[in-house]
């Protein structure tokens, strides 16, 4: 069985309470306020998921936040190898969690896209466009998440690529 990077179930936790931890922005350089012009030091220490999104057909990536070109070089090849379409953003919108979006499929295998609406409103019109090529969008208003978690629509979902017994 051929696994690919739509996951066959997906848990989604829904937090009794949910508040943000006044920690977490102290000791991650990401929830503090940087510049775009520093977030590539920012990111060498938080997730590949706020980068890039690789779905079965596409790949959304910041280009930009890979500072090194050897690593930058070694990522393109392998997507453009892979036959994916590239849809490339840029920091601001990476900045948007426009990385942050899982694709799954449901119970009739129909694929779709799930995005912050933060994500969603970062895109510009061509972009939207070539997602639908791949997807069904599917856009989940989530600001507290954003904005007092640190994190968007992957961060709270769990995917599991086993096949099924």
């Amino acid at each position: 069985m051929k696994l690919t990077q739509s996951a066959s179930a997906v848990w989604m936790i829904r937090p009794l309470v949910f508040y943000g931890n006044p920690e977490t922005p102290a000791t991650n350089t990401f929830q503090q306020s940087v510049s775009i012009a520093s977030m590539s030091v920012v990111l060498q220490e938080f997730d590949t998921n706020v980068v890039m999104n690789v779905g079965d057909a596409f790949a959304v990536i910041c280009s930009e936040a890979i500072s090194d070109p050897e690593g930058r070089r070694m990522v393109f090849t392998s997507l453009e190898a892979s036959g994916r379409e590239l849809i490339h953003v840029d920091q601001q919108q990476m900045h948007s969690f426009a990385g942050n979006m899982p694709q799954l499929c449901n119970a009739a295998q129909q694929k779709n896209l799930v995005m912050s609406s933060t994500a969603h409103s970062s895109f510009n019109e061509v972009q939207i466009a070539a997602l639908e090529k791949y997807a069904r969008i599917l856009v989940v208003d989530i600001p507290t998440i954003e904005q007092q978690g640190g994190g968007s629509i992957r961060c709270m979902l769990s995917e599991i690529f086993l096949p099924k017994k």
